[in-house]
């Protein structure tokens, strides 16, 4: 009887302790599911909280940033550099694409692509002259970011094809900041042709308007600095998907290392 007593309270014993193994190991994978979702969303958001943070301390722009004449001036330019240069370097140095950093990374590159004919004339002085010269330069300007945005979107149809073929909403998904940019560019479009079609439209005039509110001639392509905006825009995203993508992956290697800590001793056990 005593010996029954006891192998019936020693199997009590063994079934609750696998009964807490059981709980223990439903918690693990529930902490474990949540920190693979949560870590990555918690790092990217507090990347662009740091960033945003930083620029909002930051003294105002000025009207011409590539002349440097502000410590700000200097992020912006560098910032603008690197939406193009950094988007530009992962994309050819990674064989294995992310979708969504592909698109991120693409339309970046597309936006920097679209900001570099405005960025390569600076006039100095406000003349009539000058208000002509930039008013044509304004309208090449919005030529070559539709055309940007028709290569942008074709290679980034390329190089998502094999989540296109996975799912068709990465379609709808890729051709959205496409869209976006069409229309806004669209939009911006209708604006500029508006005022520099109207029949008191002087260049004259303008120069003067421009003088007196000591602007500089850039501002009346203004999509130029949208451009650039958007362009470092994408810069953050990618930037914060990067850092996201790291964290889960380090998530997913430290569960895998935890999976087989179990296993490698019940293989010593056996």
């Amino acid at each position: 009887m005593k010996k029954r007593m006891f192998k019936k309270g020693a199997k009590d014993k063994q079934a609750t302790a696998s009964k807490r193994k059981a709980v223990i190991n439903k918690f693990k994978q529930l902490s474990n599911a949540t920190a693979r979702f949560s870590l990555p969303l918690v790092v990217f958001f507090l990347w662009v909280y740091l960033l945003v943070g930083a620029v909002g301390n930051m003294h105002g722009f000025t009207s011409d940033p590539f002349k440097l004449n502000r410590f700000a001036d200097w992020v912006l330019v560098i910032a603008w550099l690197l939406s193009g240069t950094l988007p530009m370097m992962w994309l050819l140095l990674n064989r294995t694409y992310h979708a969504w950093l592909t698109l991120v990374a693409v339309f970046g590159v597309t936006m920097f692509a679209s900001s570099l004919w405005p960025v390569s004339y600076q006039p100095g002085r406000v003349t009539a002259a000058t208000v002509k010269t930039m008013i044509q330069h304004t309208t090449i300007t919005i030529d070559i970011a539709v055309a940007c945005l028709v290569v942008g979107l074709i290679v980034t149809l390329i190089l998502t094809r094999r989540s296109i073929q996975k799912s068709n909403w990465w379609v709808f998904i890729v051709i959205l900041p496409y869209t976006f940019m069409s229309w806004f560019i669209y939009v911006t479009w209708q604006g500029f042709k508006t005022f520099t079609t109207a029949k008191n439209f002087d260049p004259t005039e303008v120069s003067r308007t421009l003088a007196a509110m000591n602007g500089k001639v850039n501002l009346i392509n203004s999509i130029q600095f949208n451009l650039i905006a958007i362009a470092i825009i994408a810069l953050t995203v990618f930037v914060g998907g990067i850092l996201s993508d790291f964290t889960r992956e380090k998530v997913q290697a430290k569960d895998k290392t935890l999976g087989q800590k179990p296993s490698a001793q019940s293989k010593g056990q056996d």
